[in-house]
């Protein structure tokens, strides 16, 4: 399934970088703002551009909030397993997990911003009306991102074609 799918990437990168030129630099071209910032740490790491001043201290203390807040996931698990056998709620349920802030730390606010207002739509609002379980919420949840990165594809591709104006 991969081999198929890796030759249909490759295809529809090829077609669209026909039309749109991919950038790293600028708000011009096609790449995603996340895909840029990946290329230019590959870039630097690689040696090929050279860092911005205190990056290597910058990287020390992301990596230590990183080891911080796995820690602290482990913490809070623990002790709401302890409060769930006991049968007691924890406020400690409404830390975030570091997953999430770790995404978080790298994708544009309005994503986050999104995320937030979809989670609050499915928790909060949804069961009020209609009787849905958890799995049905997450599934919920899954397909409204895994489908608006396939409309960005589709609407990349009908862009390549000429089907849609640019």
């Amino acid at each position: 399934m991969l081999i198929p799918i890796s030759v249909v990437s490759a295809l529809v990168y090829m077609q669209i970088s026909k039309v749109y030129p991919l950038q790293l630099e600028g708000e011009e071209g096609l790449a995603a703002p996340v895909a840029k910032m990946w290329a230019k740490m590959s870039l630097m790491f690689s040696g090929q551009k050279d860092m911005t001043p205190f990056a290597g201290e910058a990287m020390f203390i992301g990596g230590l909030a990183g080891v911080l807040f796995g820690l602290l996931d482990v913490f809070v698990s623990r002790r709401l397993q302890a409060a769930a056998k006991s049968g007691s709620k924890s406020l400690l349920r409404f830390v975030p997990h570091s997953f999430g802030l770790g995404i978080a730390m790298i994708i544009p606010i309005f994503y986050s911003v999104s995320f937030f207002v979809g989670a609050l739509v499915l928790c909060i609002i949804m069961p009020k009306f209609f009787k849905t379980s958890e799995d049905t919420l997450m599934s919920i949840g899954s397909a409204g991102i895994v489908g608006e990165g396939v409309m960005g594809l589709i609407v990349a591709i009908l862009l390549g074609f000429g089907v849609l104006g640019g």
